[in-house]
């Protein structure tokens, strides 16, 4: 990130060099079944897909050309949750849905691919995100869905949807956990201190924003879409690009 936002400013042939080998590696590198990193198989799901929004942002900070990226939209949209969200545990996470969101934006910018269905899933996350906003104005990290034995049924259903007994497994797995420990409070790793659940806090209010803006680029008619966001210049969480360098 840092060599990014130098040589976009200096032009520094040393960065270029540099940043082109970041490139080669992460291009040969990458899953052509998914667009995603990493080994095993969680990498191909929710765990995949958070790392790798990371290393593209870096992409199209650099206007670098994405492999796979119908892949890419394949997975994201995929990987939604029937409550639109993205977390395996039912009722968000503040993380997943800026991650999907914003590649799932980029790319609509970026290719003429599955994009009304890109609409349609940006449509149901920004429902879900609006929901998690709290009276004091803050958003939280997730709305803890309780125990329901139609909860279980529903994700039965979603077997046949997903087609994915290992997705299944991995959904079913964090519900039981989810229900059967009753967490009552999460750790981020952004703060020392844990929290519950539907507690406002900066890091949630911040990310569930930023998805709101994102998602408010492509929905017409969206009264968010008229804000003038306040995107950060350099890439990293925050960062988004200019209109002018849009595919409309």
């Amino acid at each position: 990130i840092f060599m990014a936002y130098e040589w976009k400013r200096t032009r520094d042939t040393g960065l270029k060099a540099t940043l082109d080998t970041w490139f080669d590696w992460h291009d040969h590198y990458q899953n052509p079944q998914t667009g995603f990193w990493g080994e095993g198989r969680k990498a191909n799901y929710i765990d995949g897909l958070g790392g790798a929004y990371h290393q593209y942002v870096v992409y199209n900070y650099m206007e670098r050309p994405i492999q796979y990226a119908d892949k890419i939209i394949d997975r994201t949209l995929f990987l939604q949750q029937y409550d639109g969200m993205y977390s395996p545990y039912l009722g968000g996470a503040s993380c997943y849905e800026l991650d999907a969101v914003d590649i799932m934006v980029q790319l609509y910018f970026r290719h003429d691919y599955r994009r009304r269905e890109i609409e349609i899933a940006l449509e149901s996350v920004m429902n879900a995100v609006m929901n998690m906003q709290n009276p004091d104005g803050g958003f939280c990290w997730a709305r803890k869905v309780p125990f329901q034995l139609k909860r279980y049924s529903r994700m039965i259903r979603d077997l046949y949807n997903h087609r994915s007994m290992y997705y299944w497994y991995l959904n079913m797995r964090a519900t039981v956990r989810s229900d059967t420990l009753n967490m009552p409070k999460i750790r981020t790793g952004w703060t020392k201190q844990a929290r519950t659940w539907e507690d406002s806090s900066i890091f949630d209010t911040w990310f569930r924003v930023l998805t709101i803006a994102e998602c408010s680029e492509v929905l017409n008619g969206n009264p968010f879409g008229k804000f003038n966001w306040g995107y950060l210049k350099a890439p990293g969480l925050g960062w988004f690009p200019s209109k002018m360098h849009r595919k409309n």
